[in-house]
């Protein structure tokens, strides 16, 4: 992250997924759960590890998640 602050989290999709930050689980969808979650975290600045986890049920689609900081007009979208 580009600085400390409170990085907005949000999963969208059509099957079960979850993302996890650093090794631990920070949003997630159920199984056959369409929609969105969204979560905040504070996170440092430096690097982190975000993995994807998606087991396609209903689609072919995979999550979408993005990552913002309106303070620090910081925003990215990974997965499509």
């Amino acid at each position: 992250m580009p600085q400390d602050g409170n990085y907005v989290f949000s999963l969208q999709g059509s099957d079960s997924s979850q993302v996890l930050v650093d090794g631990k689980k920070s949003i997630a969808l159920r199984a056959y759960e369409t929609g969105k979650s969204t979560e905040t975290f504070f996170l440092k600045k430096g690097i982190h590890h975000i993995r994807i986890a998606s087991y396609l049920i209903l689609g072919i689609d995979f999550p979408k998640v993005s990552i913002e900081n309106k303070d620090l007009n910081y925003g990215i979208v990974l997965g499509s």
